[in-house]
């Protein structure tokens, strides 16, 4: 398991992961929630009614809240997931996969929660949030 309310255990499994390192991952956290904080959800308007943007945003959400262990709830499958190199590697695929197949909403969605995974991953430097 991976998570950052783990423990020392877990850190030094994820130092020897070769993803991004915990700290600057948490350090992301706070940034990902003042821009969610900032979109002023009411929580009636339908998914799809939402701007691309923003459910670009809630995808970027979703993959920091699963992998920080803020929520056991991993973004794409919707289950309830340990956070490890191989259901991080299944998400991402499945993200890419909707990202480039699909139209819409579940697209944009996809979208963030790739981008979330290849920061994770260090393929990207930023989050793209300010955009």
């Amino acid at each position: 398991m991976i998570s950052v309310m783990a423990g020392e255990y877990v850190e030094v499994a994820w130092e020897q992961s070769g993803l991004r390192p915990l700290p600057e991952l948490a350090a992301a956290w706070p940034g990902i929630l003042a821009t969610i904080d900032a979109l002023e959800i009411d929580g009636r308007t339908p998914f799809e009614g939402l701007t691309p943007r923003v459910r670009y945003l809630l995808g970027v959400h979703a993959a920091a809240a699963w992998t920080l262990g803020a929520t056991q709830r991993a973004p794409m499958s919707w289950q309830d997931r340990v956070v490890a190199y191989d259901t991080i590697a299944d998400e991402q695929a499945t993200a890419g996969h909707v990202a480039r197949t699909l139209r819409g909403g579940s697209q944009d969605y996809a979208r963030g929660v790739a981008r979330w995974m290849y920061f994770l991953l260090g393929f990207v430097d930023d989050l793209d949030l300010e955009s």
